[in-house]
């Protein structure tokens, strides 16, 4: 099963924010009575969550395409001494393997 398509987007009510698709089905009911987070935090919580589900399709399409044309970087000739950028890609690789759930 998949997640429901994006773009998300957030939904406020008398109850709280939710978040809702592009057609206004209900993805997550984040009722404000049952959060003990204040409710701008739990607001800005949910603006978060909504961002990151829309830009993450896009961000580990930029990041794999990145990485591709980084491995003409030759990290690995620099191992008992990274450069600042071997570590970023390091870190690149790293992030985009959580992006997709393999780390």
């Amino acid at each position: 099963t998949s997640h429901t398509l994006t773009p998300w987007r957030t939904y406020r009510s008398e109850n709280g924010t939710s978040i809702i698709d592009s057609g206004a089905r209900l993805v997550i009911d984040c009722d404000r009575r049952y959060s003990s987070i204040p409710e701008p935090e739990h607001a800005a919580n949910i603006d978060m969550i909504v961002r990151a589900v829309n830009a993450h399709d896009a961000l580990v399409s930029a990041l794999d395409e990145l990485l591709k044309r980084a491995s003409t970087c030759h990290c690995w000739d620099h191992k008992d001494n990274p450069t600042e950028l071997c570590k970023a890609v390091d870190s690149a690789r790293a992030a985009l393997r959580a992006a997709k759930g393999e780390a």
